[in-house]
């Protein structure tokens, strides 16, 4: 008789069930565990940005970085070395706030990018050679090193975007030349703020700007030294149409020169306004004009129809009594002053096929024009130009119309050309 109380052995099935219960628990264990070693800042500080950095020929570090890569990023303290030289960028924060699910469904989500603390440090030798070389020539080799890619069947959908905020706070930028004199010219921008808001497809957004410029010459002999420090701000909407191409443009900059020394004294208290109001297929006004402590100094503006996206209209371009001490904004960092000088002009220029066939007809006045330089002076002349001309780029001809040129001096009449 069979014995009814010994123990069945267990069912194979029974026993893979568990192994395998037991293998998938493991290895979510393993993933999660990787995750938060992935995502950990000593991962990102010890393995990433040192092949990052290796890449780049640079040293790239940071004091700490919060990581989650399904929501946002950032990263405290960052620097960049080339190696063997000066830090070339810092920053105190960069921040990306993004929904990943979103991205990968084709719909790019970021509610903000910022750059907090900025600063930008570009020294350029007498030689020619500069800070940047090492970075720039690790990109020349990777490209050399890549492909050619193959060009695209067709152009792909535009993207669905809905950026909320882009935003560069407090930063400086500076480009430093050594000149081989021994003396250096500096371009530097400081307390440099830009935000852009609400990019999106079918919608309006805004960019509102604001930083102080700076110009500084130095030089070997004394007494030479040359600078100017001006206020830059201003505000912008724009509109973005569903394939996000630009749409109408609306806003207004302004520059305001408050320190000027050397040659760039004259400009002290010089200010510049620019008004924009530009549709798809006009452009209703364009306007720089120039005023000194409340007076003005000239003015230009462009108006009339065009189709940014045919390259066709009919453009009216207009000088109105642009003093000399505009011209010197050019002229000043090579010694040059325009005197007396005054320019009036009136110009009119059709584009037509594509932008290919354009035609211009204008006049030119240039009052009492001098220049100025190491104590010595031209003779003030009167100029007057009138000109008619069309180019054609497809038959890459000129047809000249009409070119006049006459100058005068005391009211004799000093040069005629037709």
């Amino acid at each position: 008789m069979a014995d009814t109380n010994k123990k069945s052995k267990p069912h194979p099935k029974g026993r893979w069930l568990k192994r395998l219960t037991w293998c998938g628990a493991g290895l979510l264990v393993a993933l999660v565990a990787l995750y938060f070693m992935a995502t950990s800042s000593a991962f990102f500080k010890g393995i990433l940005l040192p092949r990052l950095g290796s890449a780049l020929n640079a040293n790239i570090s940071v004091s700490d970085a919060e990581i989650s890569p399904f929501s946002h990023i950032v990263l405290h303290d960052l620097k960049v070395t080339p190696k063997g030289g000066e830090p070339v960028f810092t920053a105190t924060s960069v921040t990306a706030r993004y929904d990943l699910l979103s991205i990968l469904r084709g719909h790019i989500l970021v509610d903000e990018a910022s750059v907090v603390g900025p600063t930008v440090t570009v020294i350029e030798n007498a030689d020619g050679t500069s800070n940047l070389d090492p970075l720039l020539k690790s990109e020349k080799l990777k490209g050399e090193q890549k492909p050619a890619s193959a060009p695209s069947a067709k152009p792909s959908e535009p993207p669905a975007i809905d950026v909320k905020s882009i935003s560069l706070k407090n930063a400086t930028i500076r480009y430093m030349q050594l000149l081989n004199d021994g003396g250096r010219q500096t371009l530097e921008l400081t307390n440099v703020n830009v935000t852009v808001g609400n990019i999106k497809n079918n919608a309006t957004g805004r960019l509102d700007f604001s930083a102080v410029i700076s110009l500084h010459k130095t030089l070997s002999a004394a007494g030479s030294n040359t600078g100017i420090q001006a206020n830059v701000d201003g505000t912008f909407k724009f509109d973005l149409t569903q394939d996000l191409k630009p749409g109408a443009v609306k806003g207004n900059a302004s520059v305001n020169v408050g320190q000027a020394t050397g040659a760039f004294a004259d400009l002290t208290a010089l200010a510049a306004k620019f008004d924009c109001d530009v549709a798809p297929s006009d452009i209703k006004q364009c306007a720089l004009i120039f005023t000194k402590a409340g007076v003005g100094l000239g003015n230009l503006s462009v108006s009339g129809p065009f189709d940014s996206t045919k390259m066709e209209g009919k453009l009216k371009v207009e000088v109105s009594s642009l003093d000399r001490q505009v011209l010197n904004l050019i002229g000043a960092t090579a010694g040059v002053d325009f005197g007396t000088t005054t320019i009036n002009s009136s110009n009119d220029i059709e584009l037509s096929r594509g932008g290919a066939v354009i035609t211009a007809a204008g006049t030119v006045n240039v009052a009492r024009f001098e220049v100025k330089r190491r104590n010595q002076t031209s003779p003030a002349i009167d100029l007057r130009g009138e000109y008619n001309f069309s180019v054609n780029r497809p038959e890459q001809s000129v047809q000249v119309k009409t070119l006049k040129l006459a100058g005068m001096q005391d009211q004799r009449s000093l040069l005629q050309a037709e």
